[in-house]
């Protein structure tokens, strides 16, 4: 999933409507989604749902001519790790980066031993 692509898809406020909708109601037929949303033309709201769909926020499933549209819990699951991960505080973002360096650190020292091992051989 990439999180621009659905954040960007989430900086709608009809796709975010539809998502609401869906987290609500469950599955539905498109134009049962249509119907609810009469401010906007049924080409509009399918141009919405195919977005939706493209970033993996809804999944859709056909049953003969009928469309039907869901909510897709892992994407939003995922999108909703990825928001968690920036509310980490401040301290444990720099512990983490201390961390990175400390262990590279560790790393480019245990290279210049065996360096260092090998050139007294």
């Amino acid at each position: 999933m990439n999180v621009n692509k659905v954040f960007r898809a989430l900086g709608d406020e009809t796709r975010m409507g539809i998502l609401e909708f869906l987290a609500k109601e469950g599955e539905m037929k498109a134009g049962d989604i249509c119907a609810a949303f009469p401010q906007h033309s049924p080409p509009g709201i399918s141009a919405h749902l195919k977005k939706l769909l493209e970033v993996g926020l809804v999944t859709r499933r056909k049953e003969v001519q009928v469309r039907w549209y869901n909510l897709d819990k892992e994407a939003f699951d995922q999108a909703l790790e990825w928001i968690h991960c920036l509310g980490m505080s401040k301290k444990s973002f720099q512990r983490s980066r201390f961390n990175q360096y400390e262990n590279h650190g560790k790393q480019n020292e245990s290279r210049q031993f065996e360096l260092f091992n090998s050139s007294l051989k």
